[in-house]
């Protein structure tokens, strides 16, 4: 370990994180960058995933484990930022695998870029079943100019592949915990919004897992989901002070995407 290195803490947040946190902590204690702490909370798991992470605890004195009740994955985020130690946070969920060198290219851009507060990166998506690897973000947004423009769009940062400057991150007030998901992305726009500078290296340095069981995927679903998305981007128009006719259409498209299927699918052929 070469304790010149500045620290980064990997935050990971687990709930019933069987059968995936053994090779997720394997693939983030064989990174090229070894000055690291690996800051587990579990988010009261009902399997094996204490037992499994105190014995990786024991054999590893930079694993360290944090139990909680089920308090919501925002606050569980917050509670690893309080106890953590490094200069650096990177952000690992429980079924998705760092490649080796991730934390070393983007400590490498931070250090060298000290106007940016967070670098993400592209991702792979892994069928957890099968093994198949496919491109999973082709045409992800790079400079901070087309990731503040992307926010109108949508999800511009993968949150499992960013590594933000803890200073950054608590000078804002860290994760919004009133909220239930697209966390992520209010911490990217509030971190935009306070003058950082955003930005995802151009490689996949992060196998994203695909499996029936992802929590968030299945759980926010349908309006709500769509009411929050829009949510965000009008967020991402104020602060990028966009003319009235775009805020206009994306009122527009908004209600459009809470049409029912039915009616839109009649609406569609009725101007076709």
């Amino acid at each position: 370990m070469n304790k010149d290195q500045p620290l980064v803490s990997v935050l990971i947040t687990v709930f019933n994180g069987m059968p995936y946190i053994v090779k997720v902590i394997e693939h983030l204690q064989n990174q090229t960058y070894s000055n690291i702490e690996i800051i587990i909370i579990d988010d009261g798991s009902l399997d094996e995933t204490k037992m499994i992470v105190e014995n990786f605890s024991k054999l590893d004195d930079r694993i360290k484990l944090i139990e909680s009740a089920r308090v919501g994955r925002g606050r569980a985020l917050n509670k690893a930022i309080e106890v953590s130690s490094g200069e650096f946070l990177a952000i690992n969920d429980a079924d998705d695998f760092s490649h080796i060198t991730r934390i070393q290219k983007q400590v490498k851009f931070l250090e060298t870029n000290p106007e940016y507060v967070l670098v993400g990166s592209k991702s792979n998506l892994i069928n957890l079943k099968t093994k198949e690897i496919s491109e999973h973000s082709k045409k992800r947004p790079i400079t901070d100019n087309e990731i503040r423009q992307y926010f109108l769009k949508g999800q511009p940062i993968q949150h499992v592949c960013v590594l933000m400057r803890k200073e950054s991150v608590k000078k804002i007030g860290g994760y919004n915990e009133k909220i239930n998901f697209l966390y992520d992305r209010d911490l990217f726009i509030r971190l935009a919004s306070n003058g950082g500078k955003l930005y995802n290296l151009n490689e996949n340095l992060v196998n994203v897992g695909h499996h029936p069981d992802r929590f968030f995927y299945n759980t926010f679903t349908g309006k709500e989901r769509i009411k929050l998305d829009f949510h965000y981007r009008f967020k991402a128009a104020k602060m990028l002070k966009v003319p009235f006719k775009i805020k206009l259409k994306l009122w527009l498209l908004l209600r459009w995407s809470l049409l029912p299927n039915s009616i839109r699918k009649i609406i569609k052929k009725t101007v076709n």
